[in-house]
């Protein structure tokens, strides 16, 4: 047992720590103790007012029991620097196993395998935080897991930009219980914040797995299924975003009503209600594209892509022949969201009677690609289509009336020299 007001670095490489308990705080925010163990060395208890630590051991590190900051001054009960751990030992005698930070969390909380026991900040995951089960070599007799099996990550604060919780694997839970999710962000998730399971939110013994954003129009960040890019049926457990519970993609609620943020299963899809305008839609001419009115597509996760990305092509119900008209297009990453693509008219709007098909490019160099995920695997494929204006041949402007006007804007263009190949 070490207790101390305020400990120095601690390098047991050949023993084990049993209680680290501290009446103020271990370490500052710009200098952390150093905290070092042999491989799974049992750590029963650390215990200060706040935490900033680099915890670490050698192989797949160890694993403790149970860690807390009890904030018991103003301004403290923080948990920082870079702390990397085997699990929690569910089966220790420490009273209520687990991680309770009374703060914010700072720094890094990762673990080489599972947890099947509560990580509640009551504070916020500030930026650059991670919360990881990433799985490392494993040791005789025992595979790794690196997931989120029966255990609980609660943030009681907010999820702030570049925050991320991810699990390698999986997410798995018995527990039904109101208010018992895998996952429970009881603030918002800000743009920039990130979770990623590597396969699945599961369905085990009957039991839905459950990811929760507590506020009405809380997730303005990304939760991604299937990040590592290796699974089917992802999306088996449940998904709510205040309230609204979403069904598994693709889901109709646009990412206005979640709060700007999206759920997505890699590789992602199309989100079709939620393009502007929405694929299918027929616009009258007075509302076409135009280079300051572009298309929106949107997918329900991030993107990334070099080039071109899409090919755009027209045609009329007269004439069922497609023409590809993608050079008449400039395609753009939308700076204010990575899951949407602003799809802009080089030349002017885009013109009457004519229905337009986009579809995403899905090899080489141009592909449109699932950004953070593993791989960075093209799209799941898709069509977006728009019609703009009146399929009627006679009505030239777009009216959709038959008059002496679609003669005067005929002998208009006609003078002018006509349309361009891109807006003819």
């Amino acid at each position: 047992m070490i207790r101390q007001t305020r400990p120095r670095d601690i390098n047991t490489p050949n023993g084990r720590i049993d209680i680290i308990e501290v009446a103020g705080e271990i370490g500052t925010p710009s200098e952390p103790v150093s905290i070092y163990t042999k491989e799974l060395a049992k750590i029963s208890s650390i215990k200060a007012r706040s935490i900033y630590a680099d915890i670490d051991g050698a192989g797949v590190g160890p694993f403790v029991a149970r860690m807390e900051t009890t904030g018991t001054a103003a301004g403290t009960g923080d948990f920082g620097g870079t702390n990397r751990f085997r699990y929690i030992d569910y089966q220790s005698q420490t009273p209520i196993p687990g991680v309770y930070i009374k703060g914010d969390l700072v720094g890094t909380l990762s673990f080489t395998n599972g947890v099947s026991e509560p990580i509640v900040v009551e504070g916020s995951m500030k930026p650059g935080s991670l919360i990881s089960f990433t799985s490392l070599a494993d040791f005789p007799n025992e595979s790794p897991i690196s997931e989120i099996r029966d255990g609980r990550v609660v943030i009681k604060g907010d999820m702030e930009s570049g925050a991320v919780i991810r699990a390698e694997t999986n997410v798995v839970s018995r527990d039904n219980a109101p208010g018992q999710e895998s996952i429970r962000i009881e603030g918002t998730m800000a743009s920039g914040a990130l979770i990623s399971i590597g396969q699945s939110l599961a369905l085990d013994s009957g039991v839905q797995s459950r990811i929760a954003v507590v506020p009405s129009l809380g997730l303005a960040g990304q939760i991604i299924l299937n990040a590592g890019n290796a699974t089917t049926n992802a999306w088996a457990g449940t998904i709510n975003i205040g309230g609204t519970t979403l069904t598994p993609d693709p889901y109709s609620a646009t990412a206005a009503s979640l709060g700007g943020g999206s759920v997505g299963t890699a590789p992602f899809r199309l989100h079709a209600t939620d393009c502007t305008p929405p694929s299918g839609d027929g616009l009258a001419l007075a509302s076409a594209p135009s280079p300051t009115s572009p298309v929106y597509i949107r997918i329900y996760g991030p993107l990334t892509f070099t080039g071109a990305p899409l090919t755009i092509e027209r045609s009329t119900l007269n004439d069922a022949t497609w023409r590809d008209v993608t050079s008449c297009f400039t395609v753009d990453a939308d700076p204010a969201n990575a899951t949407r693509l602003v799809v802009t008219p080089n030349d002017g709007p885009t013109q009457n009677g004519w229905t337009y098909r986009v579809k995403p490019i899905l090899t080489g160099t141009n592909a449109l690609r699932c950004a953070l995920v593993t791989g960075n695997p093209p799209v799941t494929d898709f069509t977006y289509t728009v019609c703009v204006g009146t399929q009627e041949a006679a009505d030239i402007n777009g009216d959709a009336e038959v008059n002496t006007a679609d003669l005067t804007y005929f002998l208009g263009r006609f003078g002018s020299g006509g349309d361009s190949a891109c807006s003819a």
